[in-house]
């Protein structure tokens, strides 16, 4: 006895009825479940899908997500400099801006942490020069 629970013969209702379409959730659902279909009943692989779907939906509830062109501030300085969002990772944001301070104009890209990040909301003057960012 291998350990595994038997692999369903028979076609499964969760999956496409349309040849083209069926193919490829075949397709996806190996490069999700590597050992599809052989080593768990259909159902399992179902359980599978929907907690990751599952976790997704806890994930934005934490982060926001953001956009290229997105304006944020960031903790890395008290007076509000606002930054582009020029590139993401799953944990970072890559921040296009004066990263001197506003001292030297020295407008750069540099990767920051994500959860130190917030959206500049509506109306939100920046205080060293609000004509820009009204």
């Amino acid at each position: 006895m291998s350990g595994f629970i038997k692999s369903d013969t028979t076609d499964g209702q969760w999956l496409s009825p349309v040849p083209t379409e069926r193919k490829w959730q075949e397709e996806k659902l190996v490069e999700i479940f590597f050992h599809y279909p052989n080593a768990s009943p259909r159902w399992q692989y179902m359980n599978g899908l929907i907690h990751l779907g599952l976790e997704l939906m806890e994930l934005r509830k934490v982060i926001p997500e953001y956009n290229l062109g997105d304006k944020v501030t960031t903790d890395y300085y008290n007076h509000g400099e606002v930054f582009e969002v020029v590139g993401i990772r799953k944990d970072q944001l890559e921040l296009n801006g004066d990263w001197s301070g506003g001292t030297h104009s020295s407008i750069a890209s540099a990767w920051y942490p994500i959860e130190k990040c917030r959206l500049k909301e509506p109306g939100w003057i920046k205080i060293r020069d609000n004509s820009e960012d009204i």
